[in-house]
């Protein structure tokens, strides 16, 4: 039986590449594309991933090009080239919505607000981070995701002015979610975050309960990661 192009080593997609047409050519370049980036090579990624989204756009195939187009931004954006990859994202993002599905949604919208928080965008970086929490949480499987987003967009907060009291309410509502099926480190990560933001609004009685909680807890984990300082 014939393997998949997910399923194919680099060599395997080369070679399945000559003579493919239709959907299993743009599926043979998206894949090689995916590989090239893990290599770093990032001008021949860019390349497989052009001559994908043009495959599937011949081919009728809307949500594999706008995945397509993903590719392109995520290569943009290891290159380092994040104005050009903001962009790409932003253009993606109404194909996925026609097309994807809430996680496809929910991961353009966290890859727009990765850019914009490392361009110190922070207040449009913590709407794109709240958008991304609220398609997570819709999709399958995608609780710690969607947990992740949401640190994020209280981090965000932080660096933006007068919304002090959304960063906490957004911590404390998200370590209740994480209460429920994330990892003790994870959680002490986030009690941390809890604790700077009520010291940051002089509710420092509540911060040094909440730093106090944190201490017994990493006292009581076994990991490395949870062994307080």
């Amino acid at each position: 039986m014939d393997k998949e192009p997910d399923d194919m080593s680099k060599d395997e997609l080369w070679e399945a590449l000559d003579g493919a047409t239709g959907f299993k050519r743009g599926d043979i370049l998206l894949n090689l594309s995916q590989h090239l980036l893990h290599e770093d090579s990032y001008q021949p990624a860019l390349t497989c991933a052009q001559e994908a989204v043009d495959a599937f756009d011949t081919a009728g195939f809307p949500r594999e090009r706008a995945y397509s187009l993903r590719q392109i931004a995520h290569v943009l954006q290891h290159e380092g080239r994040m104005n050009e990859a903001i962009e790409g994202f932003r253009e993606v993002l109404p194909l996925l919505e026609a097309h994807g599905s809430d996680r496809d949604i929910a991961m353009a919208h966290e890859s727009i607000a990765n850019g914009l928080r490392n361009m110190d965008n922070y207040e449009e970086a913590a709407y794109h981070y709240d958008l991304a929490e609220d398609f997570f949480m819709r999709s399958a499987n995608c609780f710690e995701s969607a947990i992740l987003a949401g640190r994020n967009f209280a981090g965000c907060l932080t660096n933006v002015g007068g919304r002090d009291d959304e960063v906490l309410s957004t911590l404390e509502r998200i370590l209740d979610y994480a209460k429920g099926g994330l990892a003790v480190t994870k959680i002490n990560e986030m009690r941390g975050q809890l604790v700077y933001a009520l010291a940051r609004i002089d509710r420092f009685e509540d911060a040094l309960i909440e730093a106090k909680n944190l201490l017994a807890v990493a006292k009581a984990c076994s990991c490395n990661s949870c062994v307080p300082d």
